[in-house]
C-alpha cells in the first residue's frame, strides 16, 4: 500500500510540474510616468487583457513616450497564453517586433526584441518593457476588447 502512495504522489508531482496552472490574468494593468508640472514624463501604458479560453486572451496593448513627443504604440490582438505567458508578433518583417508577456498576481513583464536598426516597434524612440502593475482584476469595461 506505502508503493502505491509513493508511486501516486510521484506522478501527482510530476504532473503539476509539466502542467503549471495558468493564472487568470483578467484584468487592467498600468505603467505610471511621473507627472511634472502638469506633463507625463517618462513611459506610461495600460494593458486590458481577458482570458477567452483556457489558453487564449484578448489584450489591447497602450505605450506612450510621453513629454515631449508623446509617441505612442498599440495593438489590440488575441493571443495564445502558456505557462503564464503570451507572445505579440508584428506582422512588419522589417522591425521583427516581438513582445514577451510575462504575468504574476502583481503584474505583467514586458521584453520587447525588435530590429532597431529599422526604427521601433511602435514609433520613434518608442520601447515597450518595464512592468506594468495590475490595478484590476475585472473584466475590462472597454467592449471592443471583448469582440474575439
Amino acid at each position: 500500500m506505502k508503493n502505491l502512495i509513493f508511486v501516486s504522489l510521484i506522478f501527482f508531482f510530476i504532473s503539476c510540474k509539466e502542467n503549471p496552472t495558468n493564472i487568470d490574468p483578467t484584468g487592467t494593468y498600468e505603467l505610471r510616468g511621473e507627472n511634472i508640472d502638469g506633463e507625463i514624463k517618462g513611459y506610461s501604458g495600460e494593458i486590458k487583457v481577458k482570458l477567452i479560453e483556457n489558453k487564449k486572451i484578448a489584450i489591447n496593448f497602450y505605450i506612450t513616450k510621453g513629454h515631449p513627443s508623446y509617441n505612442e504604440g498599440t495593438f489590440r490582438d488575441t493571443l495564445n497564453y502558456d505557462h503564464n505567458r503570451a507572445v505579440y508578433q508584428d506582422k512588419d518583417p522589417k522591425t521583427a517586433c516581438t513582445l514577451t508577456l510575462d504575468f504574476s498576481k502583481e503584474g505583467v513583464q514586458i521584453k520587447e526584441n525588435a530590429n532597431y536598426e529599422y526604427g521601433s516597434c511602435w514609433g520613434n524612440g518608442v520601447v515597450a518593457h518595464g512592468f506594468f502593475k495590475k490595478t484590476s482584476a475585472k473584466i475590462p469595461g472597454n467592449p471592443e476588447l471583448m469582440e474575439e
